[in-house]
């Protein structure tokens, strides 16, 4: 559901020529998860983002994304990509292609994240694959160092260090008499088909 939806796309010259979109949104809910749904009473909350602002500016060739979320969790994500889209043979766009750079990405409240540096981003209709990224959180560090997906099959190798396990579980059930600085580090390298 949608409370409220407004939008503008400006295309000069076709899709070839200058792209200038921005869309709103607000109050949306469904049954899509995200984290902290439930309020302290288990209820699950009905919105789950408060207000969706996309921007996108440029050319097929050469532009860049912008997005904001506010969750009604009080959590807040921002992101920044830049990038191109390309269409396969005799420009037919069911064949595309996007590549580019994630440049930002933030995630404000509890818990936190932010990417260190940028990372490279594939997208075809059929795969995804992001190249090597580094996410740093209050609750621990998480490096990937490979991560595709095509149909059927998803291959991720990285890690993860100096997780605040408490601080991790506290996400979805509170402990209040459990204490401690409990830390866990981790590798995985999986082919799953």
């Amino acid at each position: 559901t949608v409370a409220k939806l407004s939008g503008k796309l400006s295309l000069s010259k076709g899709l070839d020529g200058q792209i200038d979109g921005d869309i709103s949104a607000q109050q949306l809910g469904g049954d899509f998860p995200v984290l902290n749904d439930a309020d302290l009473s288990g209820t699950v909350q009905k919105e789950k983002i408060r207000q969706l602002h996309v921007q996108l500016k440029g050319k097929k060739a050469a532009h860049t994304l912008q997005a904001e979320v506010a969750f009604s969790s009080k959590q807040q994500l921002n992101l920044a990509a830049d990038g191109a889209l390309s269409a396969g043979a005799k420009n037919d766009l069911r064949h595309w292609e996007w590549k580019g750079q994630l440049q930002s990405l933030a995630l404000t409240g509890k818990p936190d994240l932010r990417l260190v540096s940028p990372a490279s981003l594939q997208i075809t209709p059929d795969s995804l694959r992001l190249g090597s990224l580094q996410l740093q959180s209050e609750m621990a560090k998480l490096t990937l160092d490979q991560f595709e997906w095509l149909p059927g099959t998803l291959t991720t190798k990285g890690s993860l260090s100096d997780v605040r396990l408490l601080d991790v579980v506290n996400l979805f059930r509170p402990q209040y008499t459990v204490t401690g600085n409990l830390k866990l580090n981790a590798k995985w390298d999986l082919q799953l088909k």
